[in-house]
């Protein structure tokens, strides 16, 4: 019986532990082989964007360059990463072009692990988080990823991150040096939007006028409590709503989910992250000890056009940076179209102002992209202190998945057309009472009637 073991083991079992191994190595090392090639080769171009494309591609169809250009809209830009051990190679895609272009990892792994960390001491420590050191290591990694391709992108940028490069606040990146004192941002230019299987290309749904919100905010007590149902209240305003609220059990929760029939579901709660096993991290419930973990939310059976995690490192891991093992991450599995999550811990009443914001411009009819960079823009316009407008307070939020347009600008505009012609009818109305009133006191003080 030890003899068939050992026989098994040795000649079965160890060949094919060697070969998994040996395609993993090679699939990295092909990067790099098709790429010195691609040097001395120019027709091994159409060769290595395949091979990119294969590194994020998760679905028995094979893409190809041709294949994306036809489905995406010519106001995108398609940017794929693939990632090896010395470099990170990216794909350009334009509607009628694509390029091809690399950098070391270790250059960008360093920026992106000191820029996390940054983040991460801000809320205790932020007299000693200037906005300079964390622009240093911004711009590193912005002239390495962006700055190579600047002139040929188009304001919507569609990014396909591999691996730590999930993790990277892609808005805050900028071109500035370290020392200004009011950088230029890339939030300022484009509207981005993260993605992670090519599947979801053509996916998009019509816009329609019947959105309606499912609001979660669970009650929280003692150093968890959390001023959400001001956020609750204003955010659902304007939709037709479900509101869950108080002591939301875990039971209480999945069967919401389950059974919901809204197309937006919004969380303003907490959310904890397992650095021991990370299908244990999960949204916090009301009683502390229950959580909606990630392994609860990947057997849900769900398929809401967007899911908002207002809760801190809703789209962090503990997981080497690795975004697909994220709370954000899970919902999309479960079926989300769109998921927006946070990538560190933030300030509560920014959160909610900015959530309050975005869905004001959703309701304007604008994508949900458009719509994170434009709540994300007012709330730069309308801070005074110089320290608000770090990046710590407003770049955590990112959107991955579809870039949705989920109500029909035209409905949405004759709806505001409707309120402001509404609003000025009260108004003369009111006016003309007003003054009614006072011409008829006056005619009778004079005895004209």
């Amino acid at each position: 019986m030890k003899i068939i073991t050992y026989s098994l083991f040795k000649f079965v079992l160890i060949p094919i532990i060697l070969m998994i191994a040996t395609q993993g190595i090679l699939a990295k090392s092909n990067l790099k082989t098709i790429y010195a090639q691609l040097k001395s080769n120019p027709d091994q171009k159409d060769e290595m964007a395949k091979k990119i494309i294969s590194e994020i591609n998760h679905s028995d169809i094979i893409y190809t360059v041709e294949m994306i250009q036809e489905r995406m809209k010519s106001e995108e830009s398609h940017i794929i990463y693939a990632i090896d051990e010395i470099n990170i190679y990216g794909l350009l895609i334009n509607k009628n072009e694509f390029e091809i272009y690399t950098c070391e990892t270790n250059i960008i792994r360093a920026a992106t692990t000191a820029i996390n960390k940054k983040n991460v001491l801000f809320r205790t420590e932020s007299y000693n988080n200037s906005i300079q050191e964390f622009n240093f290591q911004s711009k590193i990694i912005y002239d390495n990823l962006i700055a190579p391709i600047k002139e040929k992108l188009a304001t919507q940028l569609i990014i396909y991150p591999t691996e730590f490069l999930s993790v990277i606040p892609w808005d805050a990146l900028t071109p500035s040096p370290a020392d200004s004192k009011m950088p230029y941002f890339m939030i300022f230019d484009y509207e981005i939007t993260l993605k992670f299987k090519l599947e979801s290309i053509s996916r998009n749904q019509p816009a329609n006028d019947n959105i309606s919100i499912l609001s979660i905010s669970p009650t929280y007590h003692g150093e968890m409590y959390l001023e959400n149902q001001k956020e609750q209240a204003q955010i659902v305003k304007g939709f037709p709503h479900t509101i869950v609220h108080g002591n939301i059990t875990l039971n209480k929760l999945i069967t919401k989910l389950s059974n919901n029939e809204s197309q937006l579901i919004h969380f303003s709660s907490h959310a904890e992250l397992d650095s021991i096993n990370y299908n244990n991290s999960g949204i916090v419930l009301s009683n502390t000890n229950e959580r909606l973990t990630i392994e609860t939310i990947a057997m849900l059976n769900i398929n809401p056009k967007m899911i908002f995690l207002n809760a801190c490192n809703s789209a962090s891991t503990t997981k080497q940076n690795n975004f697909s093992k994220s709370i954000c991450a899970a919902f999309l599995k479960a079926g989300a179209n769109t998921c927006i999550g946070t990538l560190w811990s933030i300030d509560d009443s920014v959160a909610s102002k900015i959530a309050v914001e975005f869905y004001k411009e959703i309701k304007k009819g604008k994508r949900t992209s458009e719509a994170m960079r434009w709540a994300k823009l007012n709330y730069l316009e309308n801070v005074v202190l110089r320290s608000e407008k770090h990046p710590y307070h407003w770049a955590s939020f990112q959107v991955y998945g579809l870039n949705e347009q989920l109500i029909n600008s035209h409905d949405a505009k004759f709806k505001n057309i409707y309120s402001i012609v509404f609003s000025l009818l009260t108004t003369v109305s009111m006016l003309s009472y007003y003054f009614g009133y006072k011409v008829k006191k006056l005619a009778l003080h004079n005895n004209w009637i």
